[in-house]
């Protein structure tokens, strides 16, 4: 798990078709906080570690801003 004293884990159903791995483009490493994604077949997951609550959320925001937007753009394709 990443470092830092604040973590969370997000387990994302994938949806059917879509390859997130070849589209998420998230830094793993940044000034309070890190995040790592490990995708599996029906899910993705992601782990972030911060140095503090502010810090966590910003990256929670970030991890469901890209996971929302990706979402949107396939659906909005079909």
């Amino acid at each position: 798990m990443p470092g830092g004293t604040y973590s969370a884990t997000l387990h994302i159903s994938k949806l059917q078709g879509l390859d997130y791995s070849k589209i998420i483009d998230i830094k793993s490493k940044y000034k309070r906080s890190s995040i790592s994604v490990k995708g599996g077949k029906s899910s993705i997951e992601f782990r972030i570690g911060a140095e503090d609550p502010v810090a966590l959320r910003a990256s929670v925001n970030a991890v469901m801003r890209t996971v929302e937007i990706i979402e949107n753009a396939y659906k909005a394709k079909i």
